[in-house]
């Protein structure tokens, strides 16, 4: 039998994201995370969600879900099979998305200021082979830290994403 979350990703209005589960070190969650396609739709079926202000939890939800359906969206256009999954130790610290076999991690803060080095990079880092690491953010100009994580603009990395570039 299957259930709701099969049946709105079978008619393609949410998606599951799965977890890593190749941690050689540290206890990941293992339970996956489900998404409506419309962050509109669940913020109309939650009436607290109704008034999203800046720097609210509610509002670094929605930015996450925004940046996640963007590369979902040049995925799916580049026809790659790359998986995407998340990364969540059982102590709270997460990487947004994993793309591939640690191709690229995006992680998305919605600070409009220089967001400091999150918790939980260096983790999947020490462990494993990251590609390419990226902070996107509401930062206005595009840098890389001294270790090479890269701040990029949530603007500038959704015009990548669309233009079929860097990302």
């Amino acid at each position: 039998m299957r259930n709701d979350d099969q049946i709105l990703e079978e008619i393609r209005l949410g998606f599951t994201l799965e977890p890593w589960r190749r941690s050689r070190k540290r206890r990941l969650v293992e339970t996956a995370k489900f998404s409506l396609f419309d962050g509109g739709i669940a913020n109309d079926l939650d009436p607290e969600s109704r008034h999203i202000t800046e720097g609210s939890d509610l509002f670094g939800r929605a930015f996450e879900h925004l940046l996640s359906n963007e590369v979902r969206a040049f995925l799916a256009d580049h026809r790659t099979d790359h998986d995407l999954s998340f990364r969540r130790t059982t102590t709270g610290y997460e990487v947004d998305l994993i793309v591939g076999d640690l191709d690229r991690a995006p992680e998305f803060k919605s600070s409009s200021s220089s967001p400091a080095r999150p918790q939980g990079v260096e983790t999947p880092r020490e462990e494993h082979a990251v590609k390419r690491f990226i902070i996107a953010c509401r930062q206005e100009r595009r840098r890389k830290t001294e270790d090479g994580i890269e701040i990029v603009p949530r603007r500038r990395l959704c015009d990548e994403l669309r233009k079929r570039q860097r990302v």
